[in-house]
């Protein structure tokens, strides 16, 4: 210490230790020099009547300290003993704070440099009111620019206000992990932020066991960025005002892309410091991609139908979703812009899906209209209570829908799909599917009319080329039928109608059939498989026209049933055996075919007069 007459009494090597630890660990306060100003002279320290003015404090080195057992080092130095003197303005010079967690693992550790800070005394105080020192101030630290503050201290219980501001803070993981454990934990749910913020806020500190800080603090977010491996993209240009207290945190008119997505959040408050506390939203993004890291995020219900659509392109969202620990009320609109999908229990891809579809926690409104080889397909309806118990009710419809290869492979039962594709069906239909369920939770009924538009049919267990066939076929759940089928072979006339039915061994496909004026030619002679049959043709080497009428059946797994009897259609019909070339003109009787066996009844011809 050193008296200097007249200005006042220099100490230097001043520290405060805290008896609990040792001389290194146990260190709260190194203060490099401490200045009582005054009129100071060797009269007065030998009374032990110094006269001070003011206290200087220069390059102060404040350890503030929490281990797991024994809490906030300073809390041990409060309340402060009372003093009977004078007090007088305090200034803080060119001052060092070091915070350090010992909780954590690794210990945490923020600095705040070049703190410059003076004290007022209280004045006159009546008996209900404390005496109060105010501050003011500013320092600068890690991740910070510069702080001004200002506030007041009850020197007895510590009680502090401190308002003032931020200039910049780089705000990002490394600045979380440096701040208090209980702090570190509320803002757990902004982890992957990076940001630059400005901001004003409000402390009330009480320095009890343990201390209880209130907070209220209010800023802009610029240059933000979450990098959160959950995401495809990371989001970047955040811009946003936000306000954040004990109660939790408020942000609004935000705005952010990832990749090509913008979002705007016109308000969003967060009751609570994680993401399972109630919260208010009311947002939109556009230009979302569908993409499956997304799908991570959504609710478990809604992950769970992700793979059913499989859907990829953009939608647009507009959300307003109010969450509370009794229930949620939400209403998010999405608006599809280009989007492909598929249902996964018929895999045929839809493309340029345009539309609207709304979720409620009553139900989810569907209207979109799809392309399906160019051709629109329009699909509307409704899911009752989406989330928790879903009753679906929807209807698909098209018009000159291809049938083709892809219609084919959407065919999830394989024997099914086979018996299809057997039919070598071309050409386009009219559709009109409804898909519903009586009950919660129970299979998806379904019902399909498609009228063709003369399409053409070569079934390879008969391969017959028919084409500008028209008629109906309808499916209800597992069962087809065809109606009013006609077609036609050059001349001939035929129609046909018919079942396609499962049971526990496979398909089973009846077909009845009628032809009118069939020629006898070539293409109805490679129709028949049976080499037998080829060549008893070749043998009788017949011409002319006749009507057929018959069955056609299968079943998985045996070989095609053919049979049928046919008549001349007129006098035109000749034969002319190779083996007994004798011709045989105006044949007549019935010609009956069973599974490869040919039976005859009535048969007439003439040759010349005979």
């Amino acid at each position: 210490a050193q008296v200097i007459i007249g200005e006042g009494l220099q100490i230097r090597g001043l520290r405060v230790l805290d008896p609990h630890g040792d001389r290194h660990s146990g260190l709260l306060l190194d203060v490099d020099e401490l200045f009582l100003a005054g009129p100071v002279d060797y009269q007065q320290l030998l009374a032990k009547r110094l006269q001070i003015k003011r206290v200087v404090i220069r390059r102060p080195h404040l350890h503030l300290v929490n281990r797991q057992q024994d809490g906030w080092n300073i809390a041990r130095l409060f309340p402060l003993p009372r003093g009977s003197g004078q007090c007088v303005p305090l200034e803080i010079e060119n001052g060092l704070i070091e915070i350090v967690d010992m909780r954590k693992s690794p210990a945490s550790g923020l600095t705040l440099r070049d703190v410059q800070l003076s004290l007022t005394p209280p004045g006159p105080t009546t008996e209900d009111s404390a005496p109060l020192w105010n501050l003011r101030g500013t320092m600068t630290g890690d991740f910070l620019r510069r702080i001004d503050i200002e506030g007041s201290i009850d020197p007895g219980s510590l009680r502090t206000r401190l308002a003032g501001r931020v200039d910049s803070i780089e705000f990002g993981p490394e600045f979380q992990s440096a701040l208090p454990l209980e702090i570190t934990r509320r803002l757990e749910s902004l982890q992957h932020l990076r940001a630059q913020l400005a901001l004003t806020f409000q402390l009330y500190i009480d320095m009890q066991s343990p201390p209880r800080i209130t907070f209220d603090v209010a800023g802009q977010i610029v240059r933000g960025r979450i990098d959160d491996p959950r995401l495809p993209h990371p989001i970047s240009d955040i811009r946003a005002s936000f306000a954040c207290r004990n109660s939790g945190i408020e942000v609004r008119n935000l705005s952010a892309t990832m990749g090509q997505t913008v979002f705007n959040v016109s308000s969003f408050t967060l009751f609570g410091w994680t993401l399972s506390d109630p919260f208010d939203l009311e947002a939109r993004c556009e230009h979302l991609e569908f993409d499956p890291a997304i799908a991570q995020l959504l609710p478990t219900v809604l992950q769970e139908e992700w793979p059913k659509y499989f859907p990829q392109g953009l939608v647009d969202l507009s959300i307003q979703f109010n969450s509370r620990r009794e229930g949620s009320q939400f209403r998010v609109v999405a608006d599809l812009q280009n989007v492909s999908f598929a249902y996964y229990k018929f895999p045929y891809r839809l493309q340029q899906t345009f539309g609207r579809m709304e979720l409620t926690p009553e139900r989810l409104t569907i209207q979109l209209v799809a392309r399906a080889n160019g051709q629109p397909v329009e699909i509307r309806g409704q899911v009752l209570t989406p989330l928790k118990s879903p009753r679906s009710q929807i209807f698909v419809s098209g018009k000159e829908i291809a049938l083709d290869d892809r219609l084919v492979d959407a065919i999830l039962n394989p024997k099914t799909r086979r018996t299809i594709r057997s039919l070598q069906l071309a050409g386009t239909a009219d559709f009109w599917l409804s898909l519903w369920q009586d009950k919660p939770g129970e299979e998806l009924h379904r019902h399909l009319e498609a009228t063709l538009n003369r399409c053409s049919i070569k079934y390879q267990g008969f391969p017959y080329p028919i084409s500008n066939i028209t008629g109906r076929l309808i499916m209800r759940d597992e069962a087809w039928s065809f109606e009013e089928l006609k077609g036609s072979q050059g001349s001939a006339q035929i129609t046909a109608d018919g079942t396609l039915l499962s049971d526990a061994s496979g398909s089973v496909l009846t077909l009845r059939f009628r032809g009118r004026q069939i020629r006898l030619d070539n293409t109805l002679r490679d129709a028949f498989l049976l080499e037998h049959v080829r060549s008893a043709w070749n043998d009788l080497q017949p011409n002319g026209l006749i009507d057929v009428e018959g069955v056609l059946s299968w079943h998985t797994g045996e070989p095609m049933k053919l049979s049928f009897s046919a008549r001349p259609s007129d006098r035109s019909v000749t034969l002319e055996p190779t083996g007994f070339p004798y011709s045989m003109e105006r044949v007549d009787g019935t010609f009956i075919y069973e599974n490869g066996t040919i039976l005859v009844n009535d048969f007439q011809a003439f040759h010349g007069n005979t």
